[in-house]
């Protein structure tokens, strides 16, 4: 098949969208020839793949960046929600918060506070979450809401699997697992807590990200960038994702 890697050496912007939609396809028939799972995926997780298909080649023609396609493939995999499939960007970005959290009876808590956190708002008198404290929204949005724009990748095909590592993954985000930090560009998150001793207690605190690494360069199209491994695990007939395809 096309690789990538040779895809962003065409120096024409329209002939480079137009390979990547020769690689998009390519990468569609090594899914539909070798991984075993796809004939499931309508029931278990909805998947339409024709539609799915029409639209990941529909999107190619909004890229701009060498970006667009890294996020653009991350979305594409994500949609199988399948643990032994996944997708490494070139990206050591990652964000952290001072505030661990856990996944219990449908509900987003508190599982933890740093002492340096801790100290800080102490410090400065402001108000400080307690651990079991219910999250009830995240930059005005509920969990559930939350959770969608910004999925746990490589979750398994279960929603509890899928809240549980969503709430790790709260306190822990990596760009190189498709979640889009270089566009996002943010400092801080905003949460609505509800307190565990006084349930008519809502409160909102802002929690800094901690961020290091480099993210994705954001190239124009027209110009040679690093190439994302798709990766794959014995589930597959054969180790098909093993090769770069993005």
């Amino acid at each position: 098949p096309i690789k990538i890697g040779d895809v962003l050496q065409v120096t024409n912007q329209s002939k480079l969208k137009d390979n990547f939609k020769l690689e998009f396809a390519s990468l569609f028939q090594i899914i539909e020839q070798q991984y075993g799972p796809l004939n499931l995926k309508p029931a278990t997780v909805g998947i339409n793949w024709d539609q799915m298909k029409r639209d990941a080649l529909k999107a190619t023609n909004t890229f701009e960046t060498s970006n667009d396609q890294y996020y653009a493939l991350a979305n594409f995999m994500f949609k199988f929600n399948d643990a032994h499939v996944s997708v490494e960007l070139p990206s050591s970005l990652t964000w952290k918060l001072p505030v661990q959290f856990r996944a219990t009876d449908n509900k987003i808590l508190v599982g933890f506070i740093s002492d340096t956190y801790s100290q800080a708002l102490s410090q400065q008198q402001l108000r400080e979450p307690e651990v079991a404290d219910e999250v009830v929204a995240i930059n005005g949005l509920s969990p559930q809401e939350f959770q969608k724009q910004f999925p746990a990748f490589n979750a398994a095909a279960n929603d509890v699997t899928n809240r549980s590592i969503f709430a790790l993954r709260l306190a822990s985000w990596s760009e190189a697992s498709g979640l889009p930090l270089s566009k996002l560009n943010w400092k801080s998150l905003e949460f609505t807590l509800r307190s565990y001793k006084d349930r008519k207690d809502v409160y909102k605190i802002e929690i800094p990200l901690i961020i290091a690494g480099t993210g994705l360069v954001g190239r124009d199209m027209d110009r040679k960038d690093p190439n994302p491994m798709v990766i794959s695990s014995p589930i597959t007939k054969k180790d098909v994702f093993s090769h770069v395809y993005a």
